[in-house]
């Protein structure tokens, strides 16, 4: 009887160690991916600084646009007014 305890024993330990063999690869596969999230949010963050500081121009630019086009319509009406006059 108690041979076959050690013997049960004896298999129980082996499936232990095989059950830390994965955990202990399960935790550098972990790792693994939790420091290429870190460098992937770092980049995401650099990234959308840039985008922000671009959208900021674009608007910027935007507005400049926006003012030369109502320049440009009131020189279009001081032009058909004008040109009214010769008609």
């Amino acid at each position: 009887m108690h041979a076959k305890i050690k013997a049960v024993h004896a298999k129980a330990k082996a499936v232990h160690a095989k059950i830390k063999t994965v955990h202990a690869k399960a935790i550098t596969v972990f790792v693994k991916t939790k420091a290429a999230y870190v460098k992937t949010k770092a980049a995401y963050v650099k990234a959308k600084a840039v985008f922000v500081k671009t959208n900021a121009a674009y608007v910027k630019i935007k507005a400049v646009f926006v003012k030369a086009n109502a320049a440009n319509m009131k020189a279009i009406v001081a032009f058909v007014k004008a040109n009214a006059v010769f008609v």
